[in-house]
């Protein structure tokens, strides 16, 4: 939820869901989770009987919690900080790359973002920077299948914390 400087990673397409299944970002650490259907979907799970039922149905704390989260997103303007701070973030990213021979292209939308170890990069070799990354204190992952880093820092990251990434990344890569 946010994450991609849009309340919803569809928002960036011209699609019309009729159900979205919406997890982790909405109980922020509570596991809470949602699924949002349209009126008609809503209609017809009306209309056919249509019964469902898990251990966490009507959960009164997990509703709270959601509420609570999605009132801090608003009041926070995080999905917006989420897309102006991923602009930026990409950008000097980019500049780093360039820099750097051992890393590769950078894409994302808002603070959903990936950037390629270069080709010349082995698996070994990219698992070492890796490594080097979470020395010095920072979260990375590694796609297991791709020469990929995954950088996904929470929606109220602070630049300061992003420039101390780029600084430890332009030493390391």
């Amino acid at each position: 939820m946010g994450r991609t400087g849009k309340w919803f990673g569809f928002q960036h397409d011209p699609i019309s869901p009729d159900i979205v299944a919406i997890g982790k970002g909405l109980g922020n650490g509570y596991p809470v989770s949602c699924t949002a259907v349209s009126g008609e979907v809503a209609d017809r799970l009306e209309t056919t009987g249509f019964r469902y039922s898990q251990s966490h149905q009507n959960d009164r704390l997990g509703a709270a919690v959601a509420g609570a989260v999605i009132d801090a997103i608003e009041t926070e303007r995080l999905v917006d900080r989420a897309r102006e701070t991923g602009e930026w973030f990409i950008r000097r990213l980019r500049e780093v790359s360039a820099e750097r021979p051992r890393l590769g292209a950078v894409r994302g939308r808002g603070l959903m973002i990936a950037m390629d170890f270069a080709p010349t990069v082995s698996p070994d070799q990219a698992r070492e920077t890796v490594t080097r990354l979470r020395e010095a204190g920072l979260i990375v992952a590694r796609r297991p299948d791709a020469n990929t880093l995954r950088i996904d820092p929470p929606l109220n990251v602070e630049a300061a914390r992003l420039e101390r990434f780029l600084d430890a990344l332009a030493v390391i890569a």
